[in-house]
């Protein structure tokens, strides 16, 4: 139906070139502001920013970023570059189903961002706000919650290489066993690589959640410690595992070498 206040005439709606460039503007903004992280974030000088995918062959995407990154950085766009993106995973299948196809392996690639979890630490006045600290009777000293990254932003990412964090876990007796263990895993896309923050701020966001049943667990079978105030407590300790793959990374919870549930989360 027509409507010539909204631009409909003959069943068509018609759109100029400056409306389509402010519909993208947004997108290109923040494809900009993620390349210049990346630049940001390696060591070496850059010289070249090679485009695929099917937006890798715009001409405004390229001519923005030329705009944006200067003459320095040469902008390229690889022949059949709007194919790579399904070539490279019809490879990586291939590869996998029969190994002698396996011509080309990227051993490590730069994590695109900060990935880790919160752990509880002595509290140090030098260092840490004294508005987040916290009593632990079980420590007898202060404590106060940070970020544990599991790798940081910029940093070499090895494929299907595990890496395990140790986390301790103290609960009063007089409380009962637990039942549960849930660790969230937290990412930092730190756009203006300021660096790794020490808290969960508003930059941090969560990823997934590691959630583990521990009820079945017999009551005998945990360590039980004795707390600085001369109160018992459970005492858990366990790791959580990440292995990195192309397409994903694994988190996975172990306690007293049995692995439970694993969640899977965007690749590093």
């Amino acid at each position: 139906m027509d409507n010539a206040k909204q631009g409909v005439r003959r069943g068509k709606f018609i759109i100029n070139g400056d409306e389509i460039a402010q519909i993208f503007k947004p997108v290109l903004k923040e494809i900009i502001k993620l390349v210049r992280g990346q630049i940001a974030a390696t060591s070496r000088d850059v010289k070249a920013i090679l485009l695929v995918g099917g937006f890798g062959e715009s001409v405004y995407l390229r001519e923005s970023l030329r705009t944006a990154l200067g003459s320095d950085i040469e902008i390229l766009v690889p022949a059949n570059s709007w194919t790579a993106v399904v070539r490279g995973a019809l490879m990586k299948g291939l590869a996998r189903t029969n190994p002698s196809l396996n011509q080309l392996q990227v051993h490590s690639r730069r994590a695109r961002k900060h990935y880790g979890s919160e752990w509880s630490i002595a509290y140090d006045s030098n260092i840490h706000s004294r508005s987040r600290r916290r009593w632990s009777n079980y420590h007898g000293s202060y404590r106060i919650t940070v970020m544990h990254w599991y790798i940081k932003k910029g940093e070499p990412v090895r494929e299907e290489e595990t890496t395990s964090f140790h986390y301790h876990s103290h609960n009063l007796v007089s409380e009962g066993p637990p039942q549960r263990f849930s660790v969230p895993i937290a990412a930092s896309l730190d756009p203006e690589n300021t660096g790794a923050p020490m808290y969960w701020s508003d930059g941090v966001k969560e990823l997934v959640k590691l959630k583990t049943d521990l009820s079945f667990i017999p009551e005998e079978s945990i360590d039980r410690r004795t707390g600085e105030d001369g109160e018992p407590y459970y005492s858990c300790s366990y790791d959580v595992e990440m292995t990195n793959y192309s397409a994903s990374t694994k988190y996975q919870m172990v306690y007293k070498g049995i692995r439970y549930n694993s969640v899977e989360a965007e690749y590093i």
